[in-house]
């Protein structure tokens, strides 16, 4: 009985939860942006106690702890009217934070048909007032809350589910309630319609597109020289194109005696490798010699992994559920020190790599792994160069690591021989592809916007796990 509670029940409480109300996940209401479910209902809170002071202190606050002082000082709380709205409320904050947020729309999607529970202890309202491992968090009918951020995402969940079997697409973005009436007015004149139509696309691409290279850049996928050449704009390859426009880049690249390409000093897009020299003072950076020059060798992309298409061929995964993925929870431990997940191990070696002390203890402080991302994008004395040439080696440790340490995860590893591993981000080109799982271009390796360097290096590691499990 208790086995099939648990299936019925997707529980979440802590704040490294995508579903939390604390979660940091950035999206725009009304012109505004939040940077938290949270964030947005204390400044609800104070615009309907009408203490527009207060609800512009809120908005400013860039801190948690800030936004729940000021939330404190709200004058003459109307408490009736917070409660007449609070759901309303509720509802807009997380339809605007699933829409505006691709990944986290894919996982909240990817909890159906479980229904959602907040177990928090603490809370009656937006939770269950019991905790996880609580029995009684197994029966609705012993449960102290009412599970409103629960229920709410639930029914948020079906809504968008019930969208794309509609549309076959992503449901449409949060629109304010005051621009639903232009919205409406432009449906009307087809000419205005397809104006802006076009003009919104246009806009968007421009905007992927710089994203895209920025993101490159400053995870070392693209030089300098190829964004002053215009060459970094990402260029999506599609099915009808004839098979030399396709390999043209192949014929102009050397190979060296084993049948590996060579590597371009630029890192640019295509076929190229990142160079995989390390610099003699970068080597202490990486643990011992041995680890450096014996097992982390270059080349992660071969011939055999040239033109796969098919799902006999090829692993998609995506999102923080995979265990493939640099945000999936997994303790492992290198050098003496132990990490949560790959994605700390990683910017933690890049503030190590580059002396800044600060974000190196602030990454080891916390758990959430989008927070150790935004913390790595904050290093002080970042050079491209110098994180271009050992980024690889980086990840590759890392996941040697964390699936050589967790048995359960290594077993999840090798299961996907023969198979190459394909990272199916959207919006990654550097470690992802570009593309989306569910579009059918993902699975087709010519048609790839991205690097997939991670995919190569899951490959790679698994490939030596399976090595020194033989030997």
């Amino acid at each position: 009985m208790i086995m099939a509670e648990e299936v019925e029940f997707e529980f979440f409480s802590s704040n490294d939860s995508p579903f939390s109300l604390q979660y940091p996940a950035t999206f725009t209401i009304d012109d505004r942006q939040f940077l938290s479910v949270e964030h947005y209902i204390t400044y609800q809170q104070a615009v309907v106690s009408e203490d527009k002071a207060c609800a512009e202190k809120i908005l400013s606050a860039k801190d948690h702890e800030k936004q729940k002082e000021c939330g404190r000082c709200i004058r003459d709380f109307n408490k009736q009217a917070w409660q007449d709205s609070m759901k309303d409320v509720l509802i807009s904050a997380i339809e605007a934070k699933f829409d505006q947020n691709p990944e986290l729309h894919d996982t909240l999607l990817a909890t159906h048909p479980k229904l959602l529970v907040e177990a928090s202890p603490g809370s009656k309202t937006w939770g269950i007032g019991l905790a996880r491992d609580d029995v009684r968090a197994l029966d609705k009918n012993t449960w102290k809350g009412a599970n409103v951020l629960g229920c709410a995402m639930t029914r948020l969940r079906e809504k968008l589910m019930a969208h794309e079997r509609k549309h076959g697409g992503r449901a449409k973005k949060h629109v304010a309630p005051e621009k639903e009436g232009e919205a409406k007015a432009d449906q009307k004149d087809p000419e205005v319609k397809t104006g802006k139509k076009k003009k919104k696309k246009k806009k968007i691409r421009i905007e992927e597109e710089g994203t895209a290279v920025e993101e490159r850049q400053r995870e070392g996928g693209v030089g300098e020289e190829e964004v002053k050449n215009g060459e970094a704009r990402p260029k999506r390859k599609w099915l009808n194109e004839k098979p030399d426009q396709n390999n043209k880049k192949c014929e102009n690249e050397q190979m060296d005696p084993t049948g590996k390409r060579d590597s371009d000093p630029r890192g640019g897009t295509g076929a190229r490798v990142i160079c995989d020299s390390t610099p003699t003072d970068l080597k202490a950076t990486y643990g011992n010699q041995s680890t450096n020059d014996a097992q982390l060798t270059s080349g992660y992309r071969g011939y055999k992994h040239e033109g796969l298409s098919g799902e006999d061929k090829l692993y998609l995964f995506y999102g923080y559920k995979s265990p493939f993925s640099h945000h999936h929870p997994a303790t492992f431990t290198i050098d003496g020190r132990t990490f949560n997940c790959a994605e700390q191990y990683m910017m933690y070696q890049k503030a190590v790599t580059f002396e800044d002390k600060k974000i190196e203890e602030a990454v080891m402080a916390t758990y959430n792994p989008a927070e150790q991302k935004r913390l790595g994008r904050q290093i002080v004395n970042f050079d491209i160069k110098v994180w271009k040439q050992c980024c690889q080696r980086v990840v590759e440790r890392a996941n040697l690591a964390k699936f050589s340490q967790n048995p359960d995860l290594k077993r999840k590893l090798l299961k996907t021989h023969p198979k190459l591993m394909v990272e199916a981000s959207p919006s990654d080109l550097v470690w992802g592809i570009g593309l989306a799982r569910d579009d059918p271009l993902a699975w087709d390796q010519k048609n790839w916007r991205g690097k997939n360097q991670l995919g190569y290096i899951m490959t790679k590691v698994r490939d030596m796990i399976m090595e020194q499990e033989k030997s």
